[in-house]
């Protein structure tokens, strides 16, 4: 919670979430990419129809050019709707709330550290956290752990059963 309510690591975490979401998908950029060759190879063609070029295989091109065209453009609109480009504004929206949990309700808790924690394990001697980001982890000692909240709360009767 501490984490949360620093502004400075909540801007932080919008702006790497924001450049690993450009990262992410691949296929978009080169899709885009081959859809404005095509059009400019249907561009060409039809530079060279009005030139007075027309052949049958001219009429082939094109109309290859123009298939390619439109199976592009349904690829294109799949991977948005696959995968939709998020404002920074969502994804703000979307970190700052949980500002707002109640940290002393248990459901609360349960999604905070659903979001955040990917991993716990436990050793005898240390806890090592896995967070939900490229190389996030974080080793604790027992020590550390003695007199926290969490060896106060200890386990719940439905770990125990």
């Amino acid at each position: 919670m501490k984490a949360i309510m620093n502004d400075g690591v909540m801007e932080r975490l919008i702006a790497t979430l924001m450049e690993l979401r450009k990262r992410e998908s691949t296929d978009l950029p080169l899709l885009k990419r081959q859809l404005a060759e095509t059009e400019k190879g249907i561009n060409n063609m039809l530079n060279a129809i009005q030139a007075g070029i027309f052949t049958p295989s001219t009429k082939q091109r094109l109309d290859e050019l123009e298939e390619t065209k439109s199976q592009l453009e349904v690829s294109i609109l799949q991977e948005e709707i696959h995968k939709p480009v998020l404002t920074r504004e969502q994804v703000a929206f979307f970190i700052y709330r949980f500002r707002k949990f109640d940290v002393t309700k248990r459901e609360q808790r349960q999604r905070l550290i659903d979001s955040f924690v990917n991993a716990v394990y436990l050793y005898e001697d240390k806890i090592i956290l896995t967070f939900n980001y490229k190389d996030g982890s974080k080793t604790i000692t027992l020590a550390e752990v003695e007199g926290s909240d969490l060896s106060v709360l200890g386990a719940d009767e439905e770990c125990l059963q």
